[in-house]
């Protein structure tokens, strides 16, 4: 059984401290779970990173259902995909039973996370320019829309929400975030070459530009964490659940042993994200 734990609104302001206290007091026991649960995460990147590579040439994009075919009384859902991914690496999820689910390319490792946030734009106002045609959706009339994001896709999404979705008329109702170093992760010091790398540096003024804004802005707005302690790809592990968040609107879902790339083969992630995603309801806890 994989072993899960949801942060309600008691805990949640001060998760991290209870963190770094449990680590402090770990039994023999506890470490020798912690390294299996690594090396578990570890070996199921390893071969979900070479399924990825299988497939990373097919676009996905040429696979999403056109503007005329999505329900408008269901939010469009957009699936956001990390660094150096592609429009393929989420769409486990359309097939898990999420309906209006579009998938998106944002581009090279290389551009910057203002090209991404732009081409995240453009193919909403694609799709909200395309409901008005088909008159799935009245002009004037928002567009309601849910974002599933893995890894630095979680980033673009909450940039596009801050800088671009009040103008272009659209409702995000939930940023739903796999893996996302929301506060940055010293992995990111890899991708020093890359503009979007550098973006992630931990404390990094994009991110730290992006932290103060999330409470300013779209407060309509819920997010879902999912997040790893045996993610190698996030360090320190809980800035992938420091989103800035009210804790009213935030809830947190912690894994054991997922790997960062394992994220998108998850059963038990895709079971959250679709009952989430639907009824605004985790069912999954284990304490």
């Amino acid at each position: 059984m994989v072993s899960l734990s949801v942060i309600n609104d008691n805990n949640y302001p001060n998760y991290s401290e209870q963190m770094k206290s449990e680590e402090s007091n770990l039994t023999l026991l506890d470490t020798l779970k912690t390294s299996a649960n690594f090396v578990q995460s570890s070996v199921s990147d390893f071969f979900s990173g070479l399924a990825l590579a299988a497939i990373w040439p097919m676009d996905y994009e040429n696979r999403n259902p056109q503007p005329k075919d999505i329900n408008p009384k269901q939010p469009l859902r957009i699936a956001v995909h990390g660094f150096s991914g592609s429009s393929n690496h989420l769409n486990r999820f359309k097939e898990a039973g999420l309906d209006n689910f579009v998938t998106v390319n944002l581009g090279h490792a290389f551009h910057s996370m203002d090209d991404f946030t732009e081409n995240l734009h453009k193919m909403v106002i694609k799709y909200k320019r395309g409901m008005i045609e088909a008159k799935k959706l009245r002009k004037g009339q928002k567009l309601k829309v849910q974002f599933v994001c893995h890894s630095m896709g979680g980033l673009v999404a909450r940039e596009y929400n801050q800088r671009y979705a009040k103008k272009d008329g659209v409702s995000v109702l939930d940023i739903c975030t796999l893996g996302t170093p929301l506060d940055g992760t010293k992995i990111a010091y890899i991708a020093f070459a890359s503009n979007s790398g550098r973006a992630m540096f931990p404390s990094s003024k994009f991110v730290r530009k992006q932290q103060k804004r999330v409470i300013e802005s779209n407060v309509e707005t819920r997010f879902l964490h999912i997040a790893s302690k045996s993610d190698t790809f996030i360090y320190p592990s809980e800035s992938a659940i420091m989103g800035g968040g009210t804790k009213e609107r935030t809830c947190i879902v912690w894994l054991e042993a997922t790997g960062h790339i394992t994220f998108l083969f998850s059963s038990t992630v895709s079971d959250i994200l679709v009952d989430y995603l639907k009824q605004h309801n985790i069912v999954y806890i284990c304490k």
